[in-house]
Order: C-alpha cells, then structure tokens, then sequence
C-alpha cells in the first residue's frame, strides 16, 4: 500500500503480510510525522512499514508544525497519490469560509490566526470587503454633541451587525462611526447591504436635519493579507485600500460596486440585477470610471441607490403645519385652564369660549379609539336638522360640554 499526506506531499509504503482475521488484535504502528515526509527533489527514501495484518492501529505523533493527513491507498501512480485530484477537492473548506463560519467565530472569536514563522501571514485567494461610513457624520456630532451623537450611531451599528451576520458575513471592527466587514461571496455581500439600507430607518431621526440615517457603502473583493491587530484578525493589502476607497465616493444612500465583485460570479450578478429590479426599493446607477487615491487606473463600478429615500423624508414631517394639511384637520389650540377660568367673570361668559379650540378632527367620522361621532363643519352648532332645546349653552361636543361642566363647578366653588 502507498501512505502520503496531499498536503504535506508525504509519500511512503504499507505492506501488509497476509490479510486480518476477525480473532486478531490490532497491531500497532507509532509514526512520527517528520519521518514520513518525503523530499521528492533531494531524492530522501521511502519509509517502509510493515504490518503482520490488515487490523492495524496507527499511532501517529506530530512533532512538526505542519498540517498532516494520513490517506492510504493502494499502490497507484505518483499523480494520483501526491496532488490531490480536483473531483476530490470540493469537499474541502477553504480558509475564508472557516474564517466566515459562525460555529468558528463563536468557538475562536478571542483567538487570532498566528503564522508560523511570524513574519510570514496568512494569504487568502478572495475575500468580499464591505465598508459602510455615515454620511454628515462630522455635522451630527456638532450639533447634537458626542453623547446624544453615538447613541444614534450605536442604534446604526446593532442595524448592520444583524444585516451582515444573517447573511454569513464577519464584522471585521468599527473605525469610529465606519464599519469593515467580509464575505465569502458578491452575492451575500449584496444581499446584506441591501437588507441594511431598508432597516436603517429604524435605528431613528437624526434631530439636526429631522432626517433619517443615511450611509453609504463600497464592496470590492480580492486576495488579502489575515494579520493578527488589536484581538481580531484584521485585513490588509491592495484590496482593502480599493474597498474603502470605493466607499468614500459613494453618495447619500448609495452602495458601490466593482466590477470585480459582479465578474467574480454569476450569482453576484443575479443578486445585482433582483437588487434592482422593477419595483424593488433600490435603482441602478450607471457604469463609473473611479479615479482612486493611490491606485493605479481606474476602477469601474456600479451601484445601486435607496429609491424609497424621498418617500422615507415625507414621513418625517410631523410639524403642526404639514398636519393640517392632511384631510379634515384643523389646528388646535393650546388653553391654559387657570387664565381661562380667571377670564370668567360670569356663568354666561362660559359659551363665549371659542367651541373651534376643543373642536376635533372635522370629516372624518367615527374614530376606530373612540366612539365619539364628530360633527361635520356645517353642524357645529347642531348635529340634526332640529332646533337647540337647550339654549345657546348646549353644544353637540360632548368634550366642550365636559369643558363647561368643569368650568362651572370651578366657579361655584
């Protein structure tokens, strides 16, 4: 039998003397790992092991720093026994997607990737970069203060980290109001930012421009550096500079995307294209030459923008101005009970009172709250086509009525 290792390119031989019988116990086999690498170039031996039968128990001691697997197989060619065969590869899970893997962050999320030896690190072959930024972030702590400030960007924050962790992304860290995070694909990576924009609103109104929160959002994949910095492991290199770079020309809610991103899968690009499909809350942006600091040429890319943005800001208004222009309110008005009683010299000053202050909302029926039917403006003084019994102080407004009743007992007192 030939034993290797595909990873450590071990390459040794098995033999077995006669085949295992049900009544014998298994043999032992101690192997050292760092006896059993072959060096094809500098022409090492083969180990040769020998086994009494085919029951064998295999003690292996891995006194090197070098990842092994043991595989054995029968006797075959080099090619198939040293490099791994690619129909074999695709049950392997790649270093970004251990990375990404939420039992892995859970188990390891204070453990940092070391290299061995220190001053070599840890490549990957494409990570997806997502960098998001506030927008007037500088005027919000202005004018609201750093307190008041973070507790909006704080809100922001718990919006993006749930966005991003659903769809199998890793929030990488924070860069003040900034947050870095990563994906094993376009497609996720897409699907993440967007979900991000259309829950944004919920993380409040920023009280300087009584407008919601607006971020916007660059992606770029490519092959990083995994450096251990500051507890995590961090990414550095070109990629990580065109991503964040990406992201600064970006507008108000508005994400950018490189073409390195859609090219890399057809997935990435079926994501873009239901992103921003008919009737979607996101429209496309056409194809943009980037002219990046510090990075040769340009980069293309396309984006997509928030397109309920608009609709979002007219639900905002709540001034007393932009209610009254809905249909069938009127504006109130604001009484200081203890002027109006000591305005009152007499019971008949009571009806003098204007009826329209305690006048509610006008045409618009009966309210699902209350079981109160308001008049219409042409009734105010009677709800029927009969005449006032009562006198000029009855009113059909049960809330003026409950006024005056008030008043009244406040002045007999």
């Amino acid at each position: 039998y030939r034993m290797h290792c595909p990873v450590a390119k071990t390459d040794n031989y098995l033999v077995v003397e006669k085949p295992c019988e049900e009544t014998d116990e298994p043999c032992k086999l101690p192997m050292k790992v760092s006896e059993l690498v072959f060096n094809h170039k500098h022409g090492t031996n083969k180990t040769i092991l020998t086994a009494p039968h085919g029951k064998i128990q295999f003690d292996i001691f891995p006194d090197t720093k070098s990842f092994f697997v043991l595989w054995v197989q029968e006797d075959k060619d080099d090619t198939t026994l040293i490099y791994l065969p690619e129909e074999e590869r695709v049950t392997y899970t790649s270093a970004a997607q251990i990375m990404h893997h939420p039992v892995f962050n859970s188990l390891f999320q204070e453990h940092q990737v070391v290299s061995v030896p220190k001053d070599i690190f840890l490549s990957i072959a494409n990570v997806v970069l997502v960098f998001t930024d506030i927008v007037d972030s500088t005027k919000m702590y202005a004018s609201l203060g750093d307190g008041d400030a973070f507790m909006l960007v704080r809100k922001h924050f718990q919006v993006l980290f749930g966005a991003f962790t659903k769809r199998g992304g890793r929030v990488i860290k924070t860069i003040g109001d900034a947050v870095m995070a990563s994906f094993t694909t376009g497609k996720a990576a897409l699907h993440a930012v967007a979900d991000a924009m259309e829950m944004l609103p919920t993380a409040g109104i920023r009280p300087d421009s009584n407008r919601f929160l607006e971020i916007r959002v660059g992606i770029h994949c490519g092959r990083v550096a995994v450096v251990p910095l500051n507890g995590v492991n961090d990414y550095f290199g070109q990629t990580t500079n065109i991503a964040a770079r990406v992201q600064s020309q970006a507008k108000a809610s508005e994400c950018f995307v490189t073409e390195a991103v859609l090219d890399s899968s057809r997935d990435a690009r079926d994501a873009y294209t239901e992103i921003t499909s008919s009737g979607s809350a996101f429209q496309s942006t056409p194809v943009t030459q980037l002219n990046l600091k510090g990075v040769q040429g340009n980069v293309k890319a396309r984006g997509f923008l928030w397109a309920r943005r608009a609709r979002r800001e007219s639900e905002l208004s709540c001034s007393s101005g932009s209610f009254i222009e809905r249909k069938g309110h009127r504006e109130g008005i604001r009484v200081d009970s203890n002027a109006l009683r000591s305005s009152i010299k007499s019971l008949n000053d009571i009806t003098d009172v204007p009826k329209r202050a305690f006048q509610r909302p006008a045409e618009l029926g009966r309210r699902r709250s209350s079981n109160l039917l308001v008049p219409d403006d042409d009734n105010l003084s009677s709800s029927s086509g009969e005449d006032d019994t009562e006198g000029k102080n009855s009113s059909t407004d049960p809330i003026f009525d409950r006024f005056c009743n008030s008043a009244k007992e406040g002045l007999s007192d």
